[in-house]
């Protein structure tokens, strides 16, 4: 339950970061890097069996 919570904290400390001006990342949905919203899908899937 631990994990979760803290995945839960990094991931909104992680877009709170990519949605303030400077973290912005222009041309990409989200203002986020390539395929960083499909690697944090397939972290959650992995990690799901293991929870």
């Amino acid at each position: 339950m631990i994990t979760w919570i803290l995945l839960l904290i990094l991931s909104i400390w992680i877009l709170a970061n990519r949605f303030s001006q400077n973290g912005k990342v222009a041309g990409y949905p989200l203002g986020m890097p390539r395929g960083t919203v499909r690697a944090l899908i397939t972290i959650m899937i992995v990690a799901f069996p293991f929870g």
